[in-house]
């Protein structure tokens, strides 16, 4: 019911109040104007690691410090755009702002990145915050829809929260690798799903991801690919 009220309201607000870009507030009729829009820097066009998309700036080295660390089960990892200063600002426009609306502006870019691979399901992280559960928005469940809406495969909400946990965006680095570990469970006995793609806003050391993936595959999925609309980069200092 949330949900619906939710979706009258943006359509409402559509209608009546044309969007305003989220960062700079100009008028263009979308909510990331085309100057914004311009100084996102996009994973792909920078250098990464092909399986969990960790970009590099200044270096490349010899083995991913994310890979090494988690040894990720997930098959590869999808990300938009670099979780810098830039992006983090978008992103939070996206959860503590209420402006997954936002979402909708990447839609092509996510559409030609995931149509390349095969899975059945979608599957969205579900929220640290209970705060935004009650509000009836989670960042997570907005991407999931794009991507449901956009390649038409079903959401099934597979996994929810076992205990009460702080946000990885709210930890140190070391803190981020621990916080997700047995955080999770999967919500059926059994997977008869083959390929699952696992959605979240924001990877950051990936932890949450590997943690989910491990889960779903303990169940019975047989591979798991991941996405989140933004991407940390490695650190040099």
């Amino acid at each position: 019911m949330k949900s619906i009220l939710y979706t009258l309201k943006e359509t409402l607000l559509e209608i009546f109040l044309p969007p305003i870009c989220v960062i700079c507030e100009s008028k263009e009729g979308k909510m990331l104007c085309e100057t914004c829009f311009g100084k996102i820097k996009f994973v792909d066009e920078l250098q990464k690691c092909p399986k969990c998309s960790l970009v590099f700036y200044d270096r490349v080295p010899q083995k991913c410090p994310d890979c090494e660390r988690l040894s990720p089960k997930f098959s590869k990892l999808i990300s938009i755009f670099v979780y810098d200063e830039y992006g983090e600002k978008l992103i939070r426009k996206i959860k503590f702002e209420n402006k997954l609306k936002v979402v909708e502006e990447f839609s092509n870019i996510i559409r030609s990145k995931l149509e390349k691979i095969e899975f059945d399901i979608v599957v969205p992280i579900p929220s640290y915050t209970r705060k935004w559960i009650k509000k009836g928005y989670i960042p997570s469940l907005k991407i999931a829809r794009v991507i449901s809406e956009n390649l038409k495969k079903p959401i099934v909400p597979l996994i929810r929260k076992s205990k009460d946990i702080p946000s990885q965006l709210e930890l140190s680095s070391e803190e981020r690798l621990k916080n997700p570990k047995n955080a999770f469970e999967v919500t059926v006995r059994k997977i008869n799903y083959r390929r699952i793609l696992l959605v979240d806003d924001v990877a950051t050391t990936t932890a949450t991801l590997c943690e989910c993936t491990r889960i779903l595959l303990e169940k019975g999925a047989d591979e798991v690919f991941c996405f989140s609309l933004a991407r940390t980069p490695l650190k040099t200092f």
